[in-house]
């Protein structure tokens, strides 16, 4: 899961740097402040999008999102207080606000493991990619493969 959201993050960060970086110091703070909140709605989506690709359950999928709102909002919010800001380039602060994502994707580890800590019985019975999940000791997940899978 986080696989996908890193991955596909990346590819959508660098796409955007590459269509965007020549022209950023012409553009207006606001503009550029609306750019980078667009562009964290269609990670979101396409992340969200590979996850049911990939057949992660929804519960799974609702969960993490309960944990990592709070992780978005802060981007988001550090994405304001920088554009608001005159003390660095336009260029300088988008590469500020990229290690601020960097920051938020070492805590999307975190909120992982809460998200699998919190809900391991809610897992019970789920089948993904071929096989069934259930609770183990010490809160870990097992899987059981199904008959016929690996």
């Amino acid at each position: 899961m986080l696989r996908i959201k890193f991955d596909v993050s990346r590819k959508g960060i660098v796409e955007w740097i590459r269509m965007y970086e020549h022209i950023l110091d012409k553009k207006e703070k606001s503009e550029v402040k609306d750019m980078l909140h667009e562009l964290v709605t269609k990670l979101i989506e396409d992340y969200h999008e590979e996850w049911v690709r990939a057949g992660i359950p929804g519960l799974v999928i609702t969960k993490f999102d309960e944990y990592h709102s709070e992780n978005i909002e802060w981007v988001r919010n550090a994405i304001d207080a920088f554009m608001d800001n005159d003390w660095e380039t336009i260029v300088e602060r988008v590469y500020s606000i990229f290690r601020i994502f960097a920051n938020a994707y070492n805590k999307a580890f975190m909120e992982a493991n809460s998200t699998f800590s919190e809900m391991n019985g809610d897992l019970d019975g789920l089948e993904f990619n071929g096989s069934i999940c259930e609770s183990g000791d010490e809160d870990l997940i097992k899987v059981k493969h199904k008959k016929g899978s690996k």
